[in-house]
C-alpha cells in the first residue's frame, strides 16, 4: 500500500513537470518569434530618431590683453595724474604699433586711501588704479606689445584671452559633419545601406569662444595660446 502511494505521487510529479516544460516552450517559442517579426519590421519600416555629433579644434585669430596701471603717492592728485600719463603713454605707443584707439579700452579707474594700523591710523598714500584691455589681431605681437609697455612701467598683466572672433564658417560645417553621424547610427541601427533623411532639430550647444590664460614673467617666451574647440549636435529622424 505504501509503495503504491509513493508511485502514485512520483507520477503526480512527473506530469506536472510535462505540463510545465509544455508551457515554458510555448511561452518562449512565441517570444521568439514576436522578436523576429519586430526586427523585421524595424528594418523594412519603421522611421528612428538618433543624436549626431561633431567636434573640431580652431585656432584662435586674435589676443586680448588685460593690465592695471597702479600708482601710490601722499598726494591723491599726483598718484592719480601719473597714473593717467602712464595710460596715454600707453596708448601713444600702441599706436606706435599699429593698435588703433578702437583696440583700447579702459575698463575702470578709481583712486583710494591706504592706511598703517600696526601702531596707530597713519596715511600710507593714495592708489591710484587703472584697468585697461588692448586687442591684439596678430598673435605673434603680444609678447613684443607686453615689452613694449613693460618699458613704459606697466607691468602688472591680469590676464590674457584668445578668442575665435567668428566661428559662423567652422560652426556650419560642423552641422554637416554632425547630421553625416547621425545618418551613419541611423544605417546601423536600421539595418540598411541608404536611409531617408525626414527631419532634423539643432541642438543647442555652448561654445565657449575664448581661452583664458595667466601671465607671468616667466611664460613671456612662451606661447600662451591654444586651440579652442567647437561642438555641434543634432537630432535627426531617417527612415
Amino acid at each position: 500500500m505504501q509503495n503504491f502511494k509513493t508511485k502514485k505521487l512520483f507520477y503526480g510529479i512527473l506530469m506536472i513537470l510535462v505540463v510545465f516544460a509544455t508551457l515554458c516552450s510555448s511561452f518562449f517559442g512565441a517570444s521568439a518569434n514576436a522578436s523576429e517579426n519586430q526586427n523585421i519590421n524595424l528594418a523594412e519600416d519603421a522611421k528612428i530618431s538618433v543624436m549626431g555629433e561633431a567636434s573640431i579644434k580652431v585656432d584662435p585669430d586674435q589676443a586680448k590683453i588685460f593690465l592695471t596701471i597702479q600708482n601710490v603717492d601722499t598726494d591723491a592728485e599726483v598718484s592719480k595724474q601719473l597714473t593717467l600719463q602712464m595710460y596715454e603713454n600707453a596708448i601713444n605707443k600702441l599706436a606706435e604699433m599699429g593698435i588703433e584707439k578702437n583696440e583700447i579700452a579702459m575698463s575702470y579707474f578709481l583712486t583710494y586711501p591706504s592706511y598703517d594700523y600696526k601702531e596707530c591710523r597713519s596715511l600710507i598714500g593714495y592708489y591710484a588704479l587703472l584697468n585697461f584691455s588692448v586687442v591684439v589681431s596678430d598673435l605673434q605681437n603680444v609678447n613684443s606689445i607686453i615689452d613694449e609697455l613693460f618699458s613704459l612701467g606697466i607691468t602688472t598683466i591680469d590676464h590674457i584671452n584668445y578668442e575665435v572672433t567668428d566661428i559662423s564658417e567652422a560652426y556650419n560645417e560642423l552641422l554637416i559633419q554632425a547630421l553625416n553621424n547621425a545618418e551613419n547610427k541611423a544605417k546601423i541601427l536600421l539595418n540598411k545601406e541608404n536611409v531617408v533623411l525626414v527631419k532634423f532639430i539643432e541642438e543647442n550647444t555652448y561654445n565657449c569662444v575664448s581661452v583664458y590664460r595667466n601671465y607671468a614673467d616667466s611664460s613671456i617666451e612662451a606661447d600662451l595660446s591654444s586651440q579652442i574647440e567647437l561642438t555641434a549636435r543634432v537630432n535627426a529622424t531617417f527612415e
